[in-house]
């Protein structure tokens, strides 16, 4: 309460101070100062301190009223209660519409206090008058040029008074920086010595009233550029001081005889300055702000972002794109964006890139797999939205989320899900080997990966070891893997996983045995034991070239693999024991659908189940101690059987050894039928045995040749079709087609055309009539060239050309004999290869020229396409396999080939052109001929 009662105090002290300083300044009038500070400190005292101190304000009205203006107490504690109102009405409205204490921090709360301040000044105002006339002090006839005075006053007040504390204090927080605070007292000086030289009369002007004061605004206006709203209202009270002193004074360009005449002239050019500084400083506080955040949200975003412009420029990341990228800023920062990716691909991206700033459209969100500068591959979430501000060049902001340990975290999971169903069907250590190699490889990308179990002995046994060399995986033989324990070895037995990170430059370690590409050693490397419950069985390694390219999370799932592997193995092994088990062999045999045949190191038959004895027509007992590759293997295959079985006797390796594979077998009436097969080798007492899994194949084979009979009987019921069709539409649309305009003509000739308009539209109608009978005759020609079926191929060829080339303007050059004789199938199909082959060209190849030859032997016919073109669209599509990324028309010519029976071979070199071969045995008397002389015709571009 104490407390309270003391600011009251002190704010009544404040605004008698103000007030007596408003007496001074204000005119020398004993009714109305236009200069009242203390409208300004009261709204200040309201801000800060609260309503409740509106009595300090009520008092030192009522005491300025008495003593400085010498007013009655009636008039005194009028304008008292006017001032009081006024100044909390302001406070109200500047706290709910202007931000209160932080009205001045922005430029459209600044504005909102100037509306607010021009309102409520009304009040005082409207209260003084009213006192004034009601008390006789004022005559009736001056009260509308009082009030405005008044109003003047107040309104002046807030915008001199109020800015200087309210930023002041609300700042009150100061960080001293010297060189920043000699700055602000140099800006302080040199506004006072200004203010001083412009309002005391120092420099000289033309006239008594020219306008020197806007001399001060450059320098105001530096004070808030730099400062922001301590310069500004620090700058605009020294201003404003400076100006009243010499004003009053009658000196500066504002002086004049009459000093309230010099302040209604001098208060608005210093509430002007005042609020252009304030305002100023407020806009560019806001961009700092603004700029702030951004910049803070930019670098400390988790997520990597970069700023392309139109011409694919990287201008601005932020720091976790550099993580991302692994690469420094300045490395990135004006660059094009094309360094990321390759330098065939690089005109394409700034392609795309400009064709997004063009539509202004790109996808919102993507997901992509980067490539880093040391190759290792990560994948991310991709955000683009594009930035415009008006007068500003549109830019494209690019978000990226790595997203690889999720992607790799669903593939673990993924993996783990498929690994034991997958280790379930295997039927040896290299089956469970090569299917590890398979889940390891989609997990880890790696370049190098070995299985190897161990003996009892403490040796090792090779199962499964692949290197890369020269970009292709080879199997590494078994007998160049090391056989004995390394240092490593043991530390792995006994210690768990290792993870081998390596920097350049790459050497071999002391302790590692090099196999397969021994020029390169690994730079990533990943070790676990593999696990059968406790015991340590085996060794699984998986190695990188690249560095970095492993973590701890991916050993920690290469050792969950080598533990699923390490169940199966058991598995296996378990298994290999049963089949080698009397007991449970003659059940596991006998009930096999499959053919089971075992037989030991030197080929002899050793059993030979009963489906086996249905398939070969052997008995058990005709089987059992006889060569195997003299009962079911054909003679010409025989030598290479038994030499496979010696080679991985002595310790080598062979391709059919746990895979499957189809072969040629041969029953006991000596007939040959395809057989699938696989053989599995089994390590016992004595030397390995192998057990082969054969199953008769021909039922198989026959359904796929029908299958491959399928694409041929579809051509011929859509050649059936389009001949259909082309004779539907000769034969009845352009004969409807021809009868109309016969119609038509006849209404011509006639002469039964009412006038010129109809005849106008009668003659667009026959024209019309003359491309849609134009139109069906293409399209009956194409679906069924009648040249084909009355005159054969060679006419209806060069036809074909001559209106491609009519059509196109690509020269043709043609090499075709004068007569041939060809089944119709082979001629439909030749014609169709040519209509395909052309079709190509015109769409795609960019090609001026063509050139066609047929010829033919005894043998085959040999027909060759070729152009001057851009080459195939696909690239990657090799000749040997163009369906791979070409389109349904190679797919079409390679089906209607095969369909007569004949080979085509696509080659294509970018930008230098392409070339189709086309080979068609001569198989049946039928197309049997004999060609004439080769006539080389030449057609050229009309």
């Amino acid at each position: 309460m104490k407390k309270r009662l003391l600011i009251i105090l002190a704010v009544a002290a404040l605004y008698y101070a103000g007030a007596a300083l408003g007496f001074i300044v204000g005119g020398g009038s004993p009714n109305i100062s236009l200069f009242w500070p203390s409208a300004g400190i009261a709204l200040c005292a309201l801000l800060f301190w609260g309503n409740e101190v509106w009595p300090g304000i009520l008092l030192g009205s009522v005491l300025a009223s008495t003593t400085l203006g010498k007013f009655a107490l009636l008039p005194s504690l009028g304008l008292a209660l006017g001032h009081t109102a006024e100044a909390l009405i302001t406070c109200s409205l500047t706290k709910r519409f202007a931000k209160g204490q932080e009205v001045f921090d922005k430029a459209q709360d600044i504005f909102k206090f100037i509306l607010i301040a021009g309102i409520t000044s009304i009040v005082s105002a409207s209260l003084t008058t009213v006192t004034f006339v009601a008390t006789s002090t004022w005559p009736v006839k001056t009260a509308l040029n009082a009030w405005s005075l008044a109003w003047l006053s107040a309104f002046a007040s807030y915008l001199l008074v109020a800015p200087l504390p309210i930023v002041w204090i609300s700042r009150m927080r100061w960080k001293f920086e010297l060189k920043l605070t000699a700055e602000l007292a140099c800006l302080a000086v040199l506004t006072i010595v200004s203010s001083v030289a412009v309002f005391q009369g120092w420099l000289p002007a033309p006239t008594p009233n020219y306008p020197l004061g806007y001399v001060i605004i450059p320098i105001v206006l530096w004070a808030a550029l730099r400062h922001l709203q301590r310069g500004a209202t620090l700058a605009s009270a020294a201003v404003v001081a400076v100006a009243l002193w010499g004003t009053v004074r009658g000196q500066g360009p504002f002086g004049a005889d009459d000093p309230r005449t010099a302040l209604i002239l001098l208060l608005p050019f210093l509430a002007t300055i005042n609020l252009t500084a304030l305002v100023a400083a407020a806009i560019l506080s806001e961009r700092q702000q603004s700029e702030l955040q951004l910049r803070f949200v930019w670098e400390n975003s988790l997520d990597g972002m970069r700023l392309i412009n139109e011409q694919g420029t990287i201008l601005a990341v932020n720091q976790s794109y550099c993580n991302l990228m692994e690469r420094p800023r300045e490395h990135i920062e004006g660059q094009p964006l094309s360094i990321f990716s390759p330098d065939s691909r690089r005109e394409e991206i700034l392609g795309r890139i400009k064709e997004y700033f063009r539509q202004r459209t790109i996808e919102p969100h993507l997901e992509k797999r980067l490539i880093l500068a040391q190759g290792r591959k990560i994948h991310v979430e991709m955000s683009n939205s594009f930035l415009e501000q008006e007068g500003h060049p549109p830019l494209l902001l690019n978000t990226f989320r790595d997203t690889t340990k999720r992607r790799q975290g669903e593939l673990r999971n993924s993996a783990l899900s498929t690994l034991g169903e997958r280790l379930n069907r295997a039927l040896s250590p290299l089956d469970a080997a090569r299917i590890l190699g398979e889940v390891s490889e989609g997990l880890f990308g790696w370049d190098a990966f070995t299985l190897n179990l161990f003996t009892p002995d403490e040796r090792i046994q090779p199962v499964y070891n692949v290197d890369t060399v020269d970009g292709h995986r080879f199997d590494i033989p078994n007998q160049e893997m090391y056989t004995q324990f390394t240092e490593r070895d043991r530390r792995i037995i006994q210690k768990g996983g290792e993870l081998i990170l390596k920097k350049e430059p790459i050497q071999f370690s002391t302790d590692s045995e090099p196999f397969g590409n021994k020029a390169k050693p690994s730079a990533s490397i990943m070790y676990v034991p593999i696990r059968n419950a406790t015991q340590v069985v085996g060794l699984l390694s998986v190695q990188s070239y690249q560095p970095n390219a492993f973590d701890y999370e991916d050993l920690s799932a290469l050792q969950t693999l080598a533990d699923y592997c390490g169940v199966a193995l058991e598995r296996i092994r378990a298994e290999t024991a049963l089949r080698a088990s009397d007991a449970l062999k003659g059940a596991i045999m006998e009930s096999a659908l499959d053919c089971i045949i075992t037989m030991d190191r030197e080929g002899r038959v050793m059993e030979f189940n009963s489906a086996a004895q249905k398939t070969f027509g052997y008995s058990r007992e005709e089987a059992i101690g006889r060569d195997l590759a003299d009962l079911i293997i054909p003679s010409e295959s025989r030598a290479r059987h038994r030499d496979a079985i010696a080679h991985y006797v002595a310790g080598g390796s062979d391709f059919l050894m746990g895979r499957r594979v189809e072969i040629t077998a041969m029953r006991k009436d000596g007939t040959e039928f395809p057989a699938e097969m696989a053989i599995t080798p089994l390590q016992i007492e004595g030397g390995p045995v192998f057990t082969g899994y054969l199953r008769d194949i021909t039922e198989r084979k026959r359904a796929e040749k029908a299958m491959r009979e399928v694409p041929g009987q579809i051509l011929q019921a859509q050649e059936s079709e389009r001949m259909r069709v082309a004779r539907e539409l000769h034969d009845s649309v352009n004969q409807i087609l021809s009868s109309t305009k016969f119609r038509l003509d006849s209404i011509e000739e006639r002469d039964l055309v009412p006038n010129e308009s109809t005849a106008v539209a009668l003659t667009k109608a026959k024209g019309l009539l003359d491309k849609a009978m134009h139109e069906v005759w293409r399209i009956s020609r194409n679906l069924r060239p009648s040249e084909l079926d009355d005159l054969g191929l060679i006419p209806a060829v060069r036809s074909l050309c001559s209106e491609f080339m009519h059509r196109t303007g690509v020269n043709v050059e043609l090499h075709l004999p004068r007569t041939v004789q060809l089944s119709q199938n082979i001629e439909l199909t030749l014609y169709r290869i040519i209509q395909e082959a052309l079709n190509n060209v015109e769409k795609h190849s960019e090609a001026t020229d063509v050139a066609l030859t047929l010829s033919d032997t005894d043998t085959e016919l040999l027909m060759t396409i070729e152009d001057n073109g851009i080459g195939f669209k696909s690239p990657s599509a090799s000749a040997s396999n163009p369906r791979k990324k070409s389109g349904m028309g190679l797919v079409g010519i390679m089906e209607r080939v095969a369909f007569v029976g004949g080979f085509v071979e696509f080659k294509s070199i970018p930008d230098k052109g392409a070339r189709i071969e086309v080979k068609i045995p001569r198989l049946t008397p039928e197309i049997s001929m004999r060609t004439e002389k080769v006539e080389e015709l030449a057609i050229v571009r009309r």
